[in-house]
């Protein structure tokens, strides 16, 4: 209850963007910790007599007893656009921002439910004018971190998209889909960004758990990229880029044409670079030797039509 004396009363709606896709990429306790972390940052904030409060999922209250609008939202403001919640971890900075709504209640007649609701509606307004731009920032955040650019191999990305391409082209797709594989071809490791470093590069056995996550990556990225409208046509084919067409792959173990075309196109393209060009010198295959494991893999973990077109009309084409 608010009694009059406590009158104006203001409220700050506080929204974290980008708590959904840290969750689905990252995991849960990456989420918990940049709740715990926003909760903390936040109450740099509160003065003597204020109230803050989580009230939902990724939402935060911040009650202001005593405070006129103007007041409020100049508060607001400086939360906005203050270094203070500028966070750091696994995943890009640029993933996180705040949307803010202010409302005031000024007389005792109106409830304070209905003052928080108006915040919402004036966050929501907030979050709808930044959405655009924080969507953007998703892959803009990944290609200007070096860090995460190391575990995303840029030369392997135009590899695939170049292997990729070509086969899409001999096989006759129109060029629409053509442009469609290459793009997703540039984009089909993007998960592995979630990925901690010592374990992409580890030259010992994974363990199970460290398997685990490896495998993890292509659900990463199927999340990355529908968060992001340019990508969101190719989330799907990245999804199912490492299913075998005998049906054990992962990670929804598909067989055969239940696999897009387009990632079984990957998946061929893709073994074939890791084998002849993202290897040392003592691993690396030459092309004959690859095209071996190619064929002997033909029909379990490649679609054989795409292996052969791969190998006939692009690698012994004479014009590669």
């Amino acid at each position: 209850m608010v009694l009059p004396y406590q009158l104006p009363l203001s409220v700050i709606f506080v929204d974290l963007n980008g708590l959904k896709l840290i969750n689905d990429s990252y995991g849960h306790d990456q989420g918990d910790e940049l709740l715990r972390t926003i909760s903390g940052k936040m109450l740099i904030y509160q003065r003597e007599g204020d109230i803050f409060v989580r009230y939902g999922g990724d939402e935060f209250v911040l009650l202001l007893p005593y405070t006129p609008y103007d007041v409020a939202y100049s508060l607001a403001d400086k939360i906005k656009n203050s270094d203070t919640l500028k966070i750091s971890g696994r995943f890009p900075s640029e993933w996180v921002s705040i949307s803010l709504g202010v409302a005031t209640k000024t007389g005792i007649e109106d409830s304070v439910e209905d003052i928080i609701l108006e915040a919402d509606r004036m966050m929501y307004e907030d979050k709808l004018r930044k959405s655009r731009k924080h969507k953007n920032s998703i892959i803009e955040g990944i290609q200007s971190n070096p860090r995460l650019l190391r575990k995303w191999d840029q030369k392997h990305a135009e590899n695939v998209a170049d292997h990729a391409g070509k086969i899409a082209e001999k096989m006759g797709l129109d060029p629409y889909l053509q442009e469609l594989v290459k793009k997703a071809a540039l984009v089909h490791d993007i998960g592995k960004i979630t990925i901690p470093s010592k374990i992409l590069n580890k030259d010992a056995s994974l363990s199970q758990k460290e398997l685990e996550l490896i495998r993890r990556h292509p659900e990463s990225g199927y999340q990355i990229l529908r968060s992001v409208d340019e990508y969101a046509s190719v989330a799907m084919i990245v999804l199912s880029h490492h299913e075998w067409v005998d049906g054990s792959g992962y990670p929804e173990k598909l067989k055969g044409e239940d696999i897009p075309l387009a990632s079984r196109i990957i998946a061929v393209a893709d073994s074939y670079d890791a084998m002849t060009s993202g290897c040392t010198y003592t691993d690396c295959k030459t092309m004959e030797e690859a095209i071996r494991e190619l064929r002997a893999c033909a029909g379990t973990q490649f679609d054989p039509e795409v292996v052969s077109v791969f190998i006939e009309e692009v690698l012994l084409s004479g014009k590669y």
